[in-house]
């Protein structure tokens, strides 16, 4: 009996047995053909037309033409004769599993009892969801919305995720390879996480696994009472190599839990817009002459603004894929810290700088940090000669970008300097994008996938975009950074990146 899916494109029907290709070709060709002569004798013949005849040669071509795209038959010893139907490679569904047949299961089957031991799984009961209680919660996960760090074996911080940022108020930012002991330091129960870890960690005691209560109090989302799962990672020797510790966070109240994940769900919608970004903006940028001439003018280069010198340090703030970075790394006698949170973008910045990343402060070249340039904990006062924020400081709200401002001021040294450059109240999409455009014709780079890039960069910064673009005049931001503080506009122009983009320069 054929299988209604058989008109499921894409699907496939499937049964016990299969043939060669020979004798599928010639049954379809068969099958079309009266097909084809059923169609033709109830239209041509018959008046009026028949119904059943046309149908049943639509179905015989239908069925055909299936037949005819992967159609196999094997007989199975001692087995029933059955059908099955696969669609070429080429039209398969992305995303589809293809089936194993009754051969390859039986092959597989074969295999494990060959083993003449216990395969892990091959002795499993039945699973029945509704009799069996499984700790699914304890177990590591991959959703987005739990609170996740990581530590290495000697507990130090690696790494956490956009929930654990949100949910606990940003606080191992800075902290990044420091003892967790520093974070621990910031909880309400602090006595009783430091006396849990000396009765469970203490001497060589290493379990894979450990469980206990945290409480934070955040200063939005109040006090949190958390189910704290640290999992040891082992490394390929066996030895441990760090710790995943995920957070199961209980709020006082269910419309903060609602709120926390509001907040979230925005947070990684944006940073998701951000990655996607990157994969584009490097390749039409870079392509075209207005946006290195911005690069230029904030390094000093162009001759607009004073040269950034030799032997200074350098904080670029929100670094992106590295294009400031790189430009002020020619120099090899100056120190960069590149400043950058979101993944996909930190991850091409360490490409982009791989032959010049150091890990400390104490020679010339590029660290690279993941953080949050709303808060620059962990950076000492008075450290840096310049910090320059590229097209960076317009993605914050009004709240946010005084606290940026706050901080930078802070770590710059007495008479640093402060670069900044953005979009403004005026600017035009629809220029700018013509602009660039003709750039990229004109130097005959325009091929096929740029032209893709284009559409999706151009795509993002009008749909995505749009609503941070125009924020402030240059004299709105030359108001906000003299409010924080800064002695001195050194440089303003609101003519920068073909008359779409200013630049504010300012001394401390």
């Amino acid at each position: 009996m054929i299988s209604p899916g058989l008109f499921q494109a894409g699907q496939h029907l499937r049964s016990k047995m299969n043939t060669n290709s020979v004798i599928c070709k010639t049954v379809a060709i068969i099958i079309c053909a009266i097909g084809i002569i059923l169609v033709y004798f109830g239209l041509s013949h018959m008046d009026p037309p028949n119904v059943v005849f046309v149908s049943l040669g639509i179905f015989a071509i239908i069925a055909g033409g299936m037949i005819g795209l992967g159609m196999k038959i094997t007989r199975i010893e001692g087995g029933p004769v059955a059908v099955e139907f696969e669609l070429l490679p080429s039209i398969v569904k992305p995303g589809q599993v293809r089936p194993l047949n009754a051969n390859q299961i039986r092959q597989r089957h074969e295999y494990v009892a060959s083993k003449g031991e216990s395969v892990p799984g091959a002795d499993a009961p039945p699973f029945r969801i509704l009799e069996e209680s499984i700790p699914l919660k304890s177990l590591p996960s991959a959703d987005p919305t739990t609170p996740m760090y990581m530590l290495d074996q000697h507990f130090r911080i690696l790494d956490w995720n956009y929930a654990f940022n949100l949910a606990f108020d940003r606080s191992m930012a800075g902290m990044l390879g420091i003892t967790v002991l520093e974070w621990v330091y910031l909880l309400e129960n602090y006595q009783e996480v430091i006396d849990h870890g000396l009765a469970t960690f203490s001497g060589n005691n290493t379990p894979r696994f450990d469980i206990e209560t945290i409480k934070f109090k955040s200063e939005k989302y109040g006090l949190i009472s958390g189910t704290k799962r640290a999992y040891q990672v082992p490394a390929d020797d066996g030895s441990c190599a760090g710790w995943l510790i995920t957070i199961e966070p209980v709020f006082s109240e269910q419309h903060i839990s609602y709120q926390f994940l509001k907040d979230l769900f925005a947070n990684l919608r944006k940073s998701l817009i951000w990655s996607e970004y990157a994969l584009s903006y490097d390749n039409v940028l870079n392509n075209t002459q207005v946006y290195p001439q911005l690069l230029a003018t904030m390094t000093g280069e162009s001759g607009e603004i004073t040269d950034i010198p030799k032997d200074v340090k350098v904080l670029d703030m929100g670094a992106g894929t590295g294009n400031i970075t790189r430009r002020l790394l020619a120099d090899k006698e100056r120190l960069i810290v590149a400043m950058e949170n979101n993944p996909i973008m930190l991850s091409f910045l360490r490409h982009r700088c791989a032959d010049q990343i150091r890990y400390d402060d104490q020679g010339n070249g590029v660290m690279i940090v993941k953080q949050d340039i709303t808060s620059l904990i962990g950076i000492s006062d008075n450290y840096f000669d310049f910090v320059i924020m590229n097209n960076v400081l317009y993605s914050l709200d009004e709240k946010s970008a005084t606290s940026c401002l706050n901080e930078v001021y802070r770590v710059l040294k007495p008479q640093g300097e402060v670069r900044i450059s953005g979009p403004q109240k005026k600017t035009n999409l629809k220029k700018l994008f013509t602009r660039i455009k003709k750039e990229i014709k004109d130097q005959g780079r325009f091929s096929k996938e740029m032209e893709e890039d284009f559409n999706h960069v151009k795509m993002i910064n009008e749909n995505y975009l749009s609503p941070m673009l125009y924020k402030w005049t240059v004299n709105d931001l030359t108001k906000m950074v003299i409010d924080t503080g800064f002695s001195e506009i050194v440089f303003s122009t609101d003519k920068a990146y073909a008359g779409q983009a200013m630049i504010v320069c300012a001394r401390k």
